[in-house]
């Protein structure tokens, strides 16, 4: 009987610790109005507890949301690092992200008021050339030379890009291709939550492709309707090995982008 009362007491005491864990952190101006929440984001399907990621809000004294962000322990990092006023309004937002595997990187930082509004942005990335712009209608990339296919001395290497929407809410992704087989080929999907987009493996002699040497990204902003062309750097993604001649670049799409 004893026994039994200590497992149930266990059984109780981890429910209460993993609801707690996945309560949101609020703080609060002085005057009581919210100033930040930080929510923890479950990985869909994982109970290993590797797969961690937060979802950052920060209000102004009005209740507006000026900034919303994401942190995450895997495929590369995201950090989102808050700094308050005395008057419990966030005064400072630091953010950095990096893919795994990859060579580009983002930060940003944010000055706020004392009542919540966001006064300078400052930002640094790998390539200050990328930017995200909307494309009315989409243009279709000018198709590149054709690669010539592996000959019978040459290793044949396989790349395919797989797109996870680990987000609340369906969204309208496009991959267009640039590379041999796919050039001008569209992979057009509504990809709802937990579902995935994956292309066709690309085969290239001696070397793996890049994802932007096979496709062009796009995500069809729902408030417009308007097709926004997407750099793969900004999405974070873990990289994959089949073996020696197969890659696979998985991207991850969590709240925010």
């Amino acid at each position: 009987m004893k026994a039994i009362l200590i497992a149930a007491i266990v059984v109780v005491l981890a429910n209460v610790t993993s609801a707690t864990a996945q309560k949101p952190r609020e703080r609060f101006y002085s005057t009581g109005q919210i100033a930040s929440r930080e929510t923890p984001v479950p990985w869909p399907g994982d109970n290993s507890g590797n797969f961690k990621q937060e979802r950052v809000q920060v209000f102004n004294r009005r209740g507006d949301n000026v900034f919303e962000g994401h942190r995450r322990s895997y495929a590369g990092h995201a950090t989102v690092d808050l700094q308050y006023h005395a008057n419990g309004g966030v005064s400072r937002i630091d953010v950095s992200e990096a893919p795994d595997a990859g060579i580009q990187w983002y930060k940003a930082r944010y000055t706020l008021d004392t009542e919540g509004n966001i006064t300078d942005k400052q930002e640094q990335s790998h390539d200050d050339q990328t930017t995200i712009s909307p494309l009315d209608p989409p243009v279709r990339p000018v198709p590149k030379p054709q690669q010539p296919s592996p000959d019978a001395c040459a290793v044949p290497m396989q790349t395919q890009i797989v797109l996870h929407n680990l987000q609340r809410i369906p969204s309208e992704l496009r991959l267009v291709g640039l590379y041999g087989p796919v050039i001008g080929r569209e992979y057009l999907q509504v990809v709802g939550p937990g579902q995935k987009l994956v292309s066709h493996q690309l085969t290239m002699a001696e070397r793996f492709l890049q994802p932007e040497e096979m496709f062009e990204l796009y995500q069809r902003n729902p408030a417009t309707g308007q097709w926004v062309r997407l750099p793969f750097g900004i999405i974070p993604m873990r990289l994959l090995g089949g073996g020696p001649q197969v890659r696979t670049y998985e991207f991850y799409w969590l709240e925010g982008l």
